[in-house]
C-alpha cells in the first residue's frame, strides 16, 4: 500500500484481479478478448485507482456540499485528531467572521490555520 493511501482491502484486492486480468488479457494471444472489454478493464482499474486513494483534504467547499464535506472529513481517518479540531476552529472562525470558505480546500484552510497558530 503506497504512503498516504487507507484504501479499503476490498479497492485494492479488486484492483488487483484487474490488473492481472488486464495484464493476461492483452499478453495471452491465445485468450480472446474483444476491445470492448479491454477498454472496460482499463477504465474499470483507473476508477478503482482513483477511488481507492483519494483524500479529504482535496475535498473543495461548496455552498451546495459545505456540510457533506465537514461530515466526510470527520468521519475519514485520513485526518489526525489536532487536525480535525484545527479545521472545526478555523471553520467556526470563518464563519463567526462572515467569509465564505467557497472555492478552498480542507487543506488550505488546514494550513491557514497552522500559520495563524504559529
Amino acid at each position: 500500500m503506497r504512503a498516504g493511501c487507507h484504501a479499503p482491502k476490498f479497492f485494492l484486492a479488486m484492483t488487483a484481479d484487474l490488473c492481472y486480468y488486464f495484464a493476461t488479457c492483452i499478453t495471452n494471444p491465445n485468450r480472446r478478448c474483444t476491445m470492448r472489454i479491454r477498454t472496460f478493464l482499463l477504465a474499470a482499474l483507473m476508477i478503482f485507482s482513483l477511488a481507492a486513494c483519494s483524500n479529504v483534504k482535496d475535498m473543495k467547499f461548496t455552498d451546495a456540499n459545505k456540510e457533506e464535506v465537514i461530515d466526510k472529513v470527520l468521519k475519514s481517518g485520513d485526518l489526525t485528531d489536532p487536525e480535525r479540531q484545527s479545521l472545526v476552529i478555523a471553520i467556526g472562525q470563518a464563519q463567526a467572521a462572515g467569509r465564505s470558505l467557497t472555492g478552498k480546500s480542507v487543506g488550505e484552510i488546514l494550513a491557514e490555520a497552522k500559520a495563524v497558530k504559529k
